[in-house]
């Protein structure tokens, strides 16, 4: 999750992040602290603590195990849940809402059936247009770090909290995302996975794999 060194200095706004390599000194913010791997998935080894001693034994022991820890300062809107913004090919598609994943202080993720990924529960949303316009200027500021087009993006997730005039960025997700799907009705849903198998389509074109319907065995 360095990249949200990167979004900071272009401008969006973040959720403060500092990162402790392994053997470096690990320094906390006043108040209370969420601590988690700058590499991770589905909240795993992700923790709120109040007590500053807890909070540097988990971060060095995220250190100890080879791992940078991140750490940010807690936002209790995050209690309200997350939004989160789907783009498909660089361009806004539908978003879904993420209520609370992380667990009360001193307390673990509760985990899906994989035992993997941090349970979730989710539902359709209609987010204001500050909120997308703030998701579009995530992905600008990224692409514009890797020299790539927003439309080279097949996907992207662009996961918030706050309202509109408040937002900040919790994480920009490009690798395999959950894309929310099921959060759509039947139609639009069966709409924008057809986009989605264009887009799909173009990428290949464009790296001279040819059509989909002429690679299939």
């Amino acid at each position: 999750k360095s990249y949200l060194r990167d979004l900071a200095e272009a401008g969006v706004p973040v959720v403060p992040s500092r990162f402790f390599p392994p053997g470096a000194a690990v320094r906390l913010p006043r108040g209370e602290v969420v601590v988690k791997p700058a590499v991770g998935a589905g909240s795993v080894d992700t923790h709120r603590f109040s007590e500053p001693g807890a909070a540097r034994a988990h971060a060095e022991a995220l250190q100890l195990s080879g791992r940078t820890a991140l750490v940010q300062p807690y936002d209790p809107r995050v209690e309200h849940g997350e939004t989160a913004l789907v783009f498909l090919g660089g361009r806004q598609s539908h978003a879904f809402t993420k209520g609370p994943i992380l667990p009360p202080r001193g307390a673990a993720p509760a985990l899906d059936g994989s035992g993997t990924f941090a349970r979730e529960t989710l539902a359709p949303a209609e987010p204001d247009f500050e909120l997308w316009d703030l998701g579009h200027a995530a992905l600008e500021a990224a692409c514009a770090r890797a020299g790539c087009p927003v439309s080279d993006l097949l996907y992207a997730r662009v996961d918030l909290i706050g309202g509109a005039g408040e937002a900040v960025l919790l994480e920009l997700e490009l690798i395999e995302p959950s894309l929310g799907w099921l959060q759509l009705d039947t139609a639009a849903r069966a709409a924008q996975q057809r986009r989605f198998a264009i887009e799909v389509e173009s990428a290949l074109e464009r790296l001279g794999l040819g059509p989909l319907s002429r690679r299939r065995p």
